[in-house]
């Protein structure tokens, strides 16, 4: 089954491209989105990928789509109780980007 990212949150885009932020409301109706819907996306919105939290993932960060979407989650041992990591996301003035567990 191909993996599929689940959006049920208020997401504010920033895309460079466009010097704007693209704002989607996906909380009244959440989405499961497959990976041609993500490459889309990005394609017709000028981005490289999208960030996406709000899940926990045991190594602090998952990509997903063939690098179309990363999950990021940043509460280490959630609840102290998941023994999960953290990670962040660095994107410096130049959109240059590193994505790592802390």
């Amino acid at each position: 089954m191909p993996a599929r990212v689940c959006t049920h949150a208020r997401t504010h885009i920033y895309t460079h491209a466009h010097a704007r932020f693209l704002h989607i409301d996906t909380c009244t109706h959440p989405t499961l989105h497959g990976q041609d819907i993500s490459e889309h996306f990005n394609h017709v919105n000028g981005l490289k990928f999208i960030i996406r939290a709000h899940q926990l993932v045991s190594d602090g960060y998952l990509w997903q789509h063939e690098g179309a979407v990363v999950t990021v989650f940043s509460a280490p041992n959630y609840c102290y109780r998941c023994g999960n990591k953290a990670a962040i996301v660095d994107i410096d003035e130049n959109m240059n980007h590193k994505v790592g567990a802390r």
